[in-house]
């Protein structure tokens, strides 16, 4: 089925037609039924080995304000990367796109200011949509 061989989602497939929304389903500002959209923000930061330490502990302090607003954060340190890859990761999820906006906002100080001194690189973000409805 070519919709799903391009991620789209089990609600609009071309199987159920592109109308189909499950019962009750509200559908969001980005199309997808609110009763099972869920996103992920994942933000992949570059330090050197001597920086690592500092990195850890702004991320930490970035996971406590998010887990302060009842969202699910963590820490992600990889165990193995390839060629350029990210030393260190922090993960958001959320119900919506509005919560990542009002988070950065609110939680935007002068402690983000020194963590960018110590990024080899700008921060590279990526924002996934979970598809927790398979078959």
């Amino acid at each position: 089925m070519i919709g799903h061989q391009f991620g789209a989602s089990r609600a609009g497939s071309l199987e159920n037609g592109p109308n189909f929304r499950p019962p009750g389903a509200l559908e969001g500002r980005s199309g997808v039924p609110k009763e099972i959209a869920m996103y992920l923000a994942r933000f992949s930061y570059d330090v050197l080995p001597v920086n690592r330490q500092r990195a850890v502990d702004f991320i930490k302090r970035e996971v406590q304000a998010a887990q302060t607003r009842n969202l699910k954060a963590r820490l992600l340190i990889p165990l193995t990367r390839g060629h350029g890859g990210a030393a260190l990761q922090f993960e958001i999820e959320m119900k919506d796109l509005d919560q990542l906006d009002q988070f950065r906002r609110e939680n935007a100080g002068q402690w983000m200011h020194a963590f960018s001194e110590i990024l080899t690189a700008p921060p590279e973000v990526t924002i996934l949509r979970v598809d927790d409805h398979t078959g």
